[in-house]
């Protein structure tokens, strides 16, 4: 729809307008801004919290609004300029949980983990090389290319080097406009995708029926394999954009451009029914919905949201602030210079005396050489101890005690 046309289907005081927060500027009314530019006072006006996830909240939440009769037509937005504005600071963007959610690690090699990743990112740079819209429209990076650490492919976190990371610096824009099916018809316009289902609402069978995953963030056989599906036929396409790597990072608000390009997917036939699954920058942060234009088979959209606000069924470990006791690394992430030599440690750890986690940096060259080796840390010992001459950092050394 031309934009010259929304002040036309949102002129009603019963409407509303939603903004994905940006990073570029902190604008301190962004919905109100964009009413007053398209010359509309709508009834509802949010501006979300910064979030990977916030596309899909601000989603659901408007159709819930419309579902229940509260507002008539609604739009939620978002982009960003990240690529020709100067980014303002992001500090405490995330609040992530400090969820314990058990063994669940694959116990992968660093290889084993570099060769899967590849995989998986080379998928998605093919299928965002054919996105007019994506950064690499029309470059493709295979396997080899992305999983050899290079000039032009320098790492960045261990384990992960540049084409394994999201690009922020991109300028993408989108909006999505709800309404009910009677109000769409009496505008003209083709009926909107009027079926959601939040992820508690969704069984495994559920899943079976979804042609397209756009955010999921792994490939469909080990999807099957961690979803406990078999893997039958053809495979599903799990991404219709491209990734945060070769699509473009868009900050807050990629999700966005997979509601559109999911509902055109969907209204050219080439699928049926498709879910949108993000997270909000950690994996604590989770939403999905599910688009169709079969609509829900109960005829209505849930009203309410059938899951708490927060889990808290799981026992979250408790943080020492200020550690000094034997401790085991849980895991690591080695942050590394332009000229690809080794920065700064993270480690994230396991108190031996009273079992609470902590954070650290390495405590000095030698053990930062060992995280930036080629054997795995993981479930090594160490000591771990609070700097107060670096700013009260925690440190962490293979050595039995700093030398500080």
């Amino acid at each position: 729809m031309p934009l010259s046309e929304v002040p036309i289907v949102i002129g009603s005081s019963r409407d509303g307008i939603s903004i994905v927060k940006t990073w570029t500027w902190p604008y301190p009314d962004h919905p109100g801004l964009l009413a007053s530019k398209l010359g509309v006072e709508p009834k509802h006006k949010f501006y979300s919290e910064h979030g990977g996830d916030k596309p899909e909240k601000l989603f659901d939440e408007a159709a819930k609004r419309v579902a229940r009769g509260e507002c008539t037509v609604a739009v939620v937005a978002g982009g960003e300029s990240l690529a020709s504005s100067p980014s303002q600071s992001v500090e405490s963007v995330f609040t992530p949980t400090s969820m314990d959610l058990g063994n669940t690690r694959r116990r992968q090699s660093v290889k084993v983990n570099n060769d899967e990743s590849a995989t998986l990112y080379a998928e998605f740079s093919k299928v965002a090389s054919a996105n007019e819209i994506a950064w690499s429209h029309g470059q493709y990076s295979d396997e080899k290319t992305i999983g050899t650490v290079s000039k032009k492919n320098c790492m960045i976190c261990f384990p992960y080097p540049l084409l394994m990371n999201a690009f922020n610096t991109v300028n993408l824009a989108a909006a999505c406009i709800l309404t009910c099916p009677t109000h769409a018809r009496a505008l003209g316009h083709i009926p909107l995708l009027n079926a959601a289902l939040s992820l508690a609402q969704i069984s495994v069978s559920d899943i079976d029926l979804f042609d397209f995953y756009p955010c999921f963030p792994i490939v469909p056989k080990l999807a099957a394999h961690h979803l406990g599906l078999p893997v039958t036929g053809g495979e599903k396409s799990m991404m219709l954009l491209g990734g945060l790597t070769s699509f473009g990072g868009a900050g807050n608000s990629y999700s966005m451009h997979a509601f559109t390009t999911m509902t055109r997917a969907i209204r050219e036939g080439k699928a049926r029914t498709g879910m949108v699954l993000c997270n909000g920058g950690v994996l604590s942060y989770q939403y999905v919905v599910v688009l169709s234009k079969e609509g829900r088979r109960d005829g209505a959209y849930p009203r309410e949201n059938p899951l708490p606000d927060e889990v808290t069924d799981l026992q979250v470990p408790e943080i020492e602030e200020r550690p000094r006791d034997e401790a085991i690394i849980e895991t690591y992430a080695v942050e590394y210079k332009r000229d690809g030599t080794p920065l700064r440690g993270y480690v994230v750890g396991r108190l031996k005396g009273n079992g609470k986690r902590f954070l650290a940096n390495h405590g000095d060259e030698s053990t930062l050489r060992q995280m930036a080796g080629a054997g795995e840390v993981v479930g090594k010992s160490g000591w771990v101890e609070s700097d107060a001459d670096r700013e009260g950092r925690s440190l962490f050394t293979f050595e039995k005690r700093l030398k500080v």
